[in-house]
Order: C-alpha cells, then sequence, then structure tokens
C-alpha cells in the first residue's frame, strides 16, 4: 500500500483551507495595521513577497475609500479611507452591513439596488447619503463591481467609496447661477420687445410725414429737397428692419415665437416676396433671376416664418454694393424643399463660414473688406428654421460667389 508524503497532504491542505480566487475566510487581525488585500485580488504567487506588500500598501494608502464585503453587503475588508470616511475603527467595521452606513431615509432603496446588483451583476454607480459613526451625513458615489465564482454565483462584492460633497455644491451653485443667467436674459428679452413697440411707434410717425411730404401734401419739393426726403425714407426703413429683427430676437429668446403651420405653396410664396423686395431689389443694382421648380409639391410650414427668413438673406446679399447677380432657385430635396440663394458679389473668408451664423458676428466680405449690419439677420435665420425643423448651410468660393441653402421639411417634426 502506498504511503502519502507528508509534505504533499500538507500542500493538498492548504489549498483547500483558501483554494487560489476563493473569498478570503475571517475577519483577519483587529486593529488598523492588520489590514488583508482582498484574496481575489491576491495572486498566489504575490504573497508573502516584496510586490504583494506594493500591493497592499496601494489598497491601504489609495486616497479613496476601498470596500470588499460578501454578496449580502457585510464588510469583510477596508483600507484607511474607507475607515475615516465612515468614522469607524477598522475592528468596529468588519463584519457590519454596509448599509448601517446609509441615511435611514434611503436604506430601503439601497437594499433594492443591492438585490439588483446581485442579479445583474455588471459594474455600477449610486449615489447614496453616507451617514458616519457620530458625525455628519454627506453626499457619496458608490461604484460597486461583483465577483463570480467559477459556476458564476456572486461571492464579493468591491465598492469604491467617494464623498461627492463638494462635486454636489459645485452643480448646485452652477444650476442656480445658471437659472439667475436665464431670468436675467428673458428680463433683457422682454426689455427688448417693449422698447422695439414703442420705437415702432415714433418710427411710424416719422415714415408718414415724410412719405407726405414727397407726396406734395405740404407743398412743391425742390429737387435737393426730395432727394434728402428720399434718404430720410430709406434710412428710416432700414431702422424699421433693425427693429424686427431685435423683436423677432427677443421673442425667439423668451419663447413666444411657435410655430403656426399651414400649407404653402412655395412658388406663390416666392412671387409675394419677389413683389415684396422689388424697391430693394431695383435700388441694390444687381440682376435678380428666379428660378422654380415645377409642379412642386405643397409643404406644412409657418409661410410668415419663412418670408422673414428668405427676405434676411436677400437682405444680407444686397447690402454690399456691387456689380453681379443674386439668383434664388426653389427644388425638391430630401423629403422637402431647398431654396438656394446665390450672390456672385459675395466672397466670404473661409474662418466666417463656421461662424456665420453666431448673434451679433458681422458678414464681412472679402472682396470688398465692408462690415456691415448688427449680425441678427442670420442668426435669426437660424433660429427660426430651427422652429420650422428645417436648416440652413453656406458656401463660398473664389470667383463664384456665395450659396446660403435653405430646406425646410414638408411636414414639421414634432418636437
Amino acid at each position: 500500500m502506498a504511503k502519502t508524503r507528508p509534505h504533499a497532504r500538507t500542500k493538498q491542505a492548504k489549498c483547500m483551507e483558501n483554494p487560489e480566487g476563493s473569498p478570503p475566510q475571517g475577519r483577519g487581525p483587529r486593529g488598523q495595521s492588520g489590514w488583508r488585500t482582498p484574496a481575489l485580488y491576491e495572486p498566489a504567487r504575490l504573497k508573502n513577497t516584496p510586490r504583494r506588500q506594493r500591493y497592499q500598501e496601494l489598497f491601504d494608502f489609495a486616497p479613496d475609500g476601498y470596500l470588499m464585503t460578501d454578496p449580502a453587503g457585510v464588510i469583510q475588508q477596508a483600507n484607511r479611507a474607507a475607515v475615516a470616511l465612515l468614522n469607524v475603527s477598522f475592528a468596529f467595521l468588519v463584519n457590519k452591513p454596509l448599509i448601517v452606513f446609509v441615511a435611514p431615509t434611503e436604506r430601503k432603496a439601497f437594499r433594492a439596488q443591492l438585490i439588483h446588483l446581485r442579479r445583474a451583476g455588471r459594474m455600477e454607480e449610486w449615489e447614496v447619503r453616507v451617514q458616519p459613526r457620530g458625525g455628519a451625513p454627506f453626499e457619496a458615489s458608490l461604484t460597486v463591481a461583483a465577483a463570480r465564482d467559477p459556476k458564476g454565483r456572486v461571492v464579493s462584492l468591491y465598492w469604491l467609496l467617494r464623498d461627492i460633497t463638494r462635486r454636489k455644491q459645485a452643480e448646485e451653485a452652477f444650476r442656480q447661477a445658471k437659472e439667475a443667467a436665464e431670468v436675467a436674459n428673458r428680463t433683457k428679452s422682454e426689455f427688448l420687445a417693449t422698447m422695439s413697440h414703442e420705437l415702432f411707434t415714433l418710427l411710424g410717425i416719422i415714415l408718414g410725414y415724410t412719405y407726405l411730404m414727397l407726396e406734395g401734401v405740404f407743398g412743391t419739393l425742390t429737387a435737393a429737397q426730395a432727394d434728402i426726403l428720399w434718404r430720410v425714407k430709406r434710412h428710416a426703413l432700414e431702422l424699421h428692419e433693425l427693429l424686427v429683427a431685435l423683436l423677432d430676437l427677443s421673442q425667439l429668446e423668451v419663447e413666444r415665437l411657435p410655430p403656426e403651420t399651414t400649407e404653402v405653396d412655395i412658388p406663390t410664396l416666392l412671387e409675394e416676396i419677389k413683389a415684396e423686395t422689388q424697391e430693394m431689389c431695383e435700388g441694390s443694382g444687381l440682376h435678380f433671376r428666379w428660378t422654380v421648380e415645377a409642379n412642386l409639391a405643397l409643404i406644412h410650414t409657418d409661410p410668415r416664418k419663412l418670408k422673414v427668413v428668405i427676405k434676411n438673406l436677400m437682405r444680407n446679399a444686397v447690402k454690399f454694393p456691387s456689380e453681379g447677380s443674386i439668383t434664388v432657385d426653389a427644388h425638391a430635396h430630401l423629403g422637402g424643399v431647398e431654396i438656394s440663394i446665390l450672390d456672385t458679389t459675395m466672397e466670404l473668408p473661409e474662418k466666417a463660414l463656421s461662424l456665420i451664423f453666431a448673434p451679433f458676428h458681422h458678414t464681412q466680405n472679402s472682396t470688398t473688406d465692408q462690415d456691415e449690419g448688427m449680425g441678427l439677420r442670420l442668426h435669426i435665420v437660424k433660429r427660426l428654421l430651427d422652429l420650422l425643423s428645417g436648416t440652413v448651410t453656406v458656401e463660398s468660393k473664389v470667383g463664384h460667389g456665395s450659396t446660403f441653402r435653405v430646406w425646410v421639411p414638408r411636414e414639421p417634426r414634432l418636437p
């Protein structure tokens, strides 16, 4: 009968006492100097080696709290940071349920999350209110992962504990600052809306008297006087358009311009715009060309807002006096209609293309170096098209000019 060698028996017994990959048995020596590294993260070859000692030091002196619990959440191991955060000695911490350090009002939710974790088994991050022993509660982040045995059963839970009180305070301060800024912005927009209406009234009186004088109601004008009044009229109309832009912007800021959709026939809409901008087009010295694809389907959109979009793009095109042409084209495109405005006189620098729809960005023509207006028209175009579920893009080529492309869907997307 073969004899079992004593040293083989001893090795086998040791392996049975603590097989590689199994959770550590017992809670280890008491006192804060007696922590042990969790066995699941401690390869057998590292035991009683300088590498194991370095690993143990990394665990013990990590800046964040680390804990190991059994599947039920009973603490088995903890590092110095965890002991400090929970305000207890290591001897008191071990074999205590982690839930006793959760604020009473959140324990029910914590217990439910723990049960869910054991079933799902994936890494999760929770935010809980931790109640340290004898101290003030604080907001904490818990990142937890489950370790499983070869049969897939959860054998240990590994927890990363962080105090996020300062982060929460910073988030709350940011939220309050954001709300204050929004209130200030609404107040500014409401002020602009009120002032715009007041200015409209005064400007209407000025334009009314100007028209009466030009029509000779107050007597015959000399050529010099008529020329001056025509200049007054032109600049007053420009001021009127600026006030319209400011009013639209203020209403957009306070969300008082909801879309009013109806069936729109694009050829008819463009004919109306052509008639309404005739004086502006004739005074620009540019050649205008209008092309519309035959049999364009009706679309559902807000005709007033779409008119403002097209008119603003046309005004933006004619504000740089030069010889050339402007082509307005409409055709079906990707489930909607695309209206493009090609201006052969305007060449935009590359760096301006990404900023051109920003508020108060001035459109500068690289061929004339002119920089006019308040930079509101194109921003309003972008904002209005957002409301209409549409888009606007721009491209510019040397020698060819610039093209703005407006796309509007046949049916607006639901918010």
